[in-house]
């Protein structure tokens, strides 16, 4: 008897030990992001995401300046 086991679903082998269900399948129903994210990386902080450009700008371009400089 094989210890594996096939899902009738998406076809995905997995040994018995792990479980009766599909891991693929199981954690497929589970995958809902969360709202929020960290430094302007959620879908909605558009304005955050345009700050964060913004002093990326202003900094490379002192960054320059103070290289040219000298």
């Amino acid at each position: 008897m094989s210890q594996f086991r096939i899902c009738s679903k998406c076809d995905f082998e997995w040994h018995e030990a792990d479980g009766d269900t599909c891991p693929v399948c199981e954690s497929s129903d589970e995958s809902v992001e969360p709202p929020g994210g960290v430094f302007g990386t959620a879908k909605n902080q558009k304005r955050l995401n345009l700050y964060l450009k913004a002093f990326g700008i202003l900094a490379l371009v002192y960054l320059l300046a103070r290289l040219l400089q000298f």
